[in-house]
């Protein structure tokens, strides 16, 4: 296991979505005797669109860490007290600054709080927060679901925040979890991992399967600059470990269609025989405006983030887990536990048998890896 606990934290920049079929945008509802109210909302960054959430509940006591990292509770009427919100831990906070700074130690305030603030604000925002994988319940127990729970909120600055949708895992993995079937025929190179998290049903952490991909697509072999990012990568990728390796990994969110080039492949067997008769160019068939492909969701590869504990790795890192340790890590579902339970459950810091996936020219200068996925 990592020395330290790695946070799967989500950045995202780029326009407001409220989505049509779930108005109102904000939702509230009981659960338990509780008070509680919710947010979705998308994200939208070209073509591609990830939506964001958040859950809160109202009680008598918040239970909450100081700036110690300890326990401690706070009577609900006095959550707004200055003294209150500062002896509260910063990885407990809401933050929103869309123009004026605002400190909240509960969701339900942060949610109130954007229910206002945002209802016909049209500029770009930051949106960061926590990535989670939760397990379904009753018909969808086999499933599991993906959440970008929000935890802060910013006015995207010109200049500084560029619009993304990236986020950090911590990926685990062995020498049976890479794919590489589709590289030559797709330009895709898959990784069957797996990632911890907190399991409110087995009160501890464990290991959830995360499909990965490698888009080599982008990259043409050819030029040296994308090869040896191409052969950085495949450093990291691959292992003839038969433990478990892992690397904390930047991760770029794909959501939606991607546009692509018009070649010939976007022609009918009509058009074509024209243009083999020389009565057409391929010219004559492109549409105006951009070409778009069929939508896809997935966890692209940007690059491995070598700092911290990771500073000096120049592979993967051992995870000091032999195959059987962490076979017994891997999440299995639970009958009892409830949607509502884990998401009222307080997230806790995280703590390779495959995973079963979840299903133009530039110049040299120019191709940062950052871009490149």
């Amino acid at each position: 296991m990592a020395e330290k606990n790695i946070y799967p934290r989500f950045n995202f920049c780029g326009d407001i979505v409220i989505p049509k079929r779930n108005n109102p945008w904000v939702k509230r509802d009981t659960y338990n005797n509780s008070e509680k109210i919710s947010l979705n909302m998308g994200i939208k960054n070209g073509m591609n669109c990830v939506y964001v959430s958040a859950q809160g509940f109202k009680n008598d006591t918040i239970k909450t860490k100081n700036v110690d990292n300890e326990d401690i509770e706070i009577d609900w009427d006095d959550r707004f007290d200055k003294d209150t919100v500062d002896m509260v831990s910063s990885m407990r906070k809401y933050v929103v600054n869309l123009g004026e700074r605002k400190e909240f130690i509960t969701a339900w305030d942060m949610i109130e709080y954007l229910e206002s603030a945002l209802t016909g604000y049209a500029e770009p925002i930051v949106v960061a927060g926590i990535y989670k994988l939760r397990p379904g319940t009753g018909a969808y127990k086999d499933r599991i679901f993906e959440e970008f729970q929000i935890q802060n909120v910013y006015a995207a600055v010109d200049g500084k925040d560029t619009p993304h949708l990236t986020m950090n895992l911590d990926l685990y993995y062995d020498k049976n979890s890479i794919d590489r079937s589709e590289e030559k025929s797709e330009g895709k190179i898959f990784m069957n991992c797996y990632t911890p998290m907190w399991s409110a049903a087995d009160g501890a952490q464990k290991m959830f399967p995360v499909s990965t991909v490698f888009n080599t697509s982008v990259l043409d072999l050819s030029k040296e600059k994308h090869k040896r990012i191409y052969d950085l990568k495949m450093r990291y990728l691959e292992t003839k470990s038969k433990n478990p390796v892992h690397m904390n990994w930047a991760i770029g969110v794909v959501n939606g269609a991607e546009e692509k080039e018009f070649d010939e492949s976007c022609l009918t067997d009509i058009q074509r025989e024209f243009i083999e008769a020389g009565l057409n160019k391929l010219e004559d068939f492109k549409p105006r405006g951009n070409i778009y492909g069929e939508k896809v969701h997935e966890l692209r590869l940007i690059k491995p983030l070598v700092k911290d504990e990771f500073k000096d790795c120049k592979t993967a890192a051992d995870s000091d887990m032999t195959a059987r340790e962490f076979e017994d890590m891997i999440y299995s579902p639970s009958e009892d536990e409830t949607v509502d339970d884990m998401v009222k459950s307080s997230y806790k810091k995280p703590a390779t048998k495959s995973a079963k996936p979840a299903k133009v020219e530039e110049d040299d200068d120019d191709d940062g890896i950052d871009t490149l996925f």
